[in-house]
């Protein structure tokens, strides 16, 4: 069988927007991590349109820890010191510290088991800052209903870790673009 063929590889639960990290090969009965690109919608486009930048790897990398769903792959992704500034009207929240990541990231898991990442659009880009627009699709636990959770980041990644982050609203991306500017982003 082919490598595509989906009698070899079937995806494990609902990929509709890339969000199952593991494939099953039914041959070999390994579990087998497909790539960043197939995992986080968005990314190859990002990628293609601006290049292997290490923002961009960190999020695929994020993307395929968020759907593995292990919560300290996750942590260990985020600096000790990580701060998230919330910049929405209504919804304000700030959090600090990877303790506060880790709380953060487990509480989503618990209310959504099958939860996924995808990256809408990239709005701008550099070797360590990010402005994006991203997604959490999912069902509430019990799978009674569905959300869709969209935002707006500029994100700092510093060797290879999330060291802070700024929240907009998706459609923010005026405001993305002056914060990733302030930032330090060219």
């Amino acid at each position: 069988m082919a490598e595509s063929d989906p009698r070899r590889y079937p995806l494990i639960g609902d990929n509709a927007i890339g969000g199952v990290a593991i494939v099953s090969d039914h041959v070999s009965g390994r579990d087998e991590h497909t790539s960043a690109s197939a995992i986080v919608p968005g990314l190859s486009e990002a990628i293609a349109a601006r290049g292997d930048l290490a923002p961009l790897r960190f999020f695929g990398e994020f993307g395929r820890a968020y759907a593995a769903r292990d919560v300290e792959r996750l942590v260990a992704l985020f600096d000790d010191d990580w701060t998230m500034a919330d910049f929405r009207p209504h919804d304000s929240q700030n959090i600090y510290g990877v303790e506060g990541a880790r709380a953060l990231i487990r509480s989503v898991f618990t209310v959504s088991p099958d939860i996924r990442f995808a990256i809408d659009e990239v709005l701008a880009c550099d070797d360590r800052v990010i402005a994006l627009t991203v997604s959490y699709r999912g069902r509430a636990q019990g799978g009674l209903s569905e959300f869709n959770y969209i935002s707006g980041y500029v994100a700092e990644i510093q060797a290879g870790r999330w060291f802070s982050t700024s929240e907009f609203e998706h459609d923010d991306h005026a405001a993305m673009i002056a914060r990733y500017g302030a930032l330090g982003g060219h």
